[in-house]
């Protein structure tokens, strides 16, 4: 809140109007940032409710309920009978559904993936609000049907397990299809389009290499599978959120905590009497080098606050 004072001069006016006018530049440039951030790393929850009659049900409340946090966010459907969750976090969920007349419905098992919809249409059955009719989703390909960009999501065991040499997450954008083979972290062609042409994003913030191109990340920017919870790379068709280069479009989310603690230690080594001597050394009589290379770390997340 800001005080005038009818007694201040000209100047002390202008340096007022000034300051706020600059508190309203800082505060507009964060919510665009925001906005960005928030629009490019997350997913969309969408559907259709319907009578046992299959008629569309308008005026159902539906509940949107993230299992790690216990957060709830609500919506009503509209006079199709349809509702929307445009931005959520990548994570698990559950979907409540209540209506007037009708059981309350509980759908389990939904699970947002980065820069993808989950369709979850519900048919409600007529009864009571105290009644609960619970259903649950299994595993299927998701139809996307908001987008038509094509590229797969990495995560959980997928991202824990599979080997990285660097232990970079981003080792792992050449299992998309229509990418070839990088070195590291620098990834290879996608679709035809030169590696220097690829985009990264992390939590919706650009961390493309800006001298090199998109072929790594900026230094100090982490993406290590410790602090990666997924990503997604997007080969063809992007979005004009991430229509910056023709080449593919790489979407990293971090880790966030839960309501329980969790965390990971991990022990890297490599040693010269584990490997095969070169055909160059062979060939000329050269014995295996000596080598010994030990990484470790570990990491930990869990609640600030409770729910």
């Amino acid at each position: 809140m800001f005080i005038a004072s009818s007694r201040s001069t000209s100047a002390t006016k202008a340096g007022a109007i000034l300051s706020t006018v600059g508190v309203l530049l800082f505060l507009l440039c964060f919510s665009a940032t925001r906005l960005a951030a928030q629009t490019s790393s997350a997913g969309v929850v969408l559907g259709t409710t319907t009578d046992p009659s299959k008629a569309v049900l308008p005026g159902v409340d539906v509940t949107l309920t993230n299992l790690a946090t216990n957060i709830s966010v609500h919506q009503t459907t509209n006079a199709r009978g349809e509702f929307v969750f445009p931005q959520v976090a990548p994570g698990a969920y559950t979907l409540t559904f209540k209506a007037a007349s009708f059981r309350t419905a509980t759908l389990q098992n939904v699970t947002v993936e980065v820069n993808k919809s989950f369709t979850a249409d519900m048919q409600m059955q007529v009864g009571a609000v105290s009644q609960t009719v619970e259903v649950r989703t299994t595993a299927q390909a998701e139809l996307q049907t908001t987008d038509a960009q094509v590229g797969d999501v990495i995560a959980g065991q997928e991202l824990e397990r599979l080997p990285t040499l660097g232990h970079s997450a981003l080792e792992l954008r050449n299992l998309q299809p229509a990418t070839t083979q990088g070195s590291f972290d620098s990834g290879g062609t996608v679709a035809g389009a030169r590696s220097d042409q690829n985009t990264i994003t992390l939590d919706g913030l650009d961390i493309s290499d800006s001298i090199v191109g998109g072929q790594g990340v900026r230094e100090g920017q982490p993406a290590s599978i410790e602090n990666v919870q997924e990503f997604r790379t997007g080969v063809t068709n992007g979005n004009v959120d991430f229509g910056r280069s023709s080449g593919g479009d790489t979407t990293l989310v971090s880790r966030s905590g839960s309501n329980a603690f969790h965390g990971d230690v991990y022990w890297d080594h490599q040693n010269s009497a584990l490997n095969a001597n070169t055909w160059d050394n062979n060939r000329v009589g050269t014995p295996r080098p000596k080598f010994r290379d030990n990484r470790g770390g570990f990491s930990i997340g869990g609640p600030i606050i409770k729910d």
